[in-house]
This record gives structure tokens, sequence and C-alpha cells, in this order.
């Protein structure tokens, strides 16, 4: 069965993806899309018990899924930020914590000011930069055009928009609807004013 019968069988179809719940600096999206990797479209629950069952009904291709978390004081204390580079999680905010997925992963505006950290980083930490290019201490990864995860978060963005637009319209032509019904009203209760008046000058 495909992916969509699978989401339609597990009633997900409904469910937030991670994508739809993040407020991103707007310049930054690529990074948070290469720093999520597949997490970017997780499906989004707010029980931890609602994993589980899934376990016994994998789906047909790679899926996500995600529980609210909570602050973890461990990542805190051993995720301390040796760098003058801010952390990735300063360029976006997130209904829960992320920290899990982005320890270690810190920001820089382009290759030059990155390539400035990276002798400094540990074996786990790494520097985005703002077109999404990743670099750790002894590796670099570059993504393609064709990522299929690329631009994501921009059309999440401008969808959220167009549905703020349209929102707009419809208020505004509920308003006009009701507007021209008060119009006509008033209309109605003027020509029957004026029969009556014909018809008793008469």
């Amino acid at each position: 069965h495909t992916l969509l019968e699978w989401f339609k069988k597990h009633h997900l179809t409904e469910q937030p993806r991670l994508v739809q719940l993040l407020q991103v600096e707007t310049g930054w999206e690529r990074a948070i899309e290469v720093a999520l990797n597949q997490h970017i479209q997780a499906v989004c629950f707010t029980d931890r018990d609602s994993l589980d069952d899934f376990l016994n009904s994998p789906p047909p291709n790679t899926v996500s899924l995600m529980t609210k978390s909570i602050p973890c004081e461990y990542f805190a204390a051993t995720f301390q930020n040796q760098l003058t580079l801010a952390p990735i999680s300063s360029k976006f905010t997130a209904p829960w914590p992320l920290e899990h997925l982005l320890a270690g992963v810190y920001v820089a505006e382009n290759v030059t000011e990155a390539m400035e950290h990276t002798k400094q980083l540990k074996s786990y930490e790494s520097i985005i930069t703002r077109e999404g290019i990743c670099l750790g201490n002894h590796w670099i990864r570059l993504t393609g055009g064709d990522d299929h995860k690329a631009g994501l978060l921009q059309r999440e963005r401008e969808i959220t928009q167009l549905q703020k637009v349209q929102q707009d319209i419809q208020e505004q032509l509920d308003k006009k609807q009701i507007d021209y019904q008060h119009i006509q009203t008033q209309l109605k209760e003027l020509e029957d004013t004026q029969a009556k008046q014909q018809k008793q000058s008469t």
C-alpha cells in the first residue's frame, strides 16, 4: 500500500508536521532544513505512547514521528557553547525543545566564517551556513538543489501568508454580504412605504 494509505489508516493526515510548527528567522530556512534533515517533515503528537502503536505496522517508506519533549538538563550541561558562533536553535522557535536533534550544531553566515572555527569543533559538533553547507572538524556535507526537502519552510511560510490573505478576504466578503443584505432590507422598506403612499394618494 502507499504511504498516503498508511497515513489514512493510522489517522495521521490531520496531524501537524514539524515544518508547520516552526517559526524560522528569515534567510535561515535552508540551514534549518539541512540540520533537521528527515525530521523536518516529522508527524507530531502530544503523547509519547502514541508512537508505540506504529511499531507493529511499519510504513512503506521512511516516516519520522515525534512527540513533545521537555528541556533536558543533561544536554545543557554537556553541550556547553565553546564557540563564539550562535547555536542553530537561536534561529528558530519551536513548540517544544529540539536540542536532542540539534545539540552541538552552530550557524555561520558563510563558508569563510565557518572555516575559521572548524578546527575548534569536537567530533560531535558541526557548523551550518546560511545557504545550508554543513561543516565538521574533518568533513563537509553539501546538499544538491534537487533535495526534496529544499524550500519546505519557505513554502510553508507562503502557504500561511496566503491562508491569512484568504481569511482577510473572506471576512471582507462576509461584511460586504451583511452590508448588502442590510441595504436590500432598507430598499424593500422604502419601496413598501412608497407603494403605500402612492396607494393612499389615489
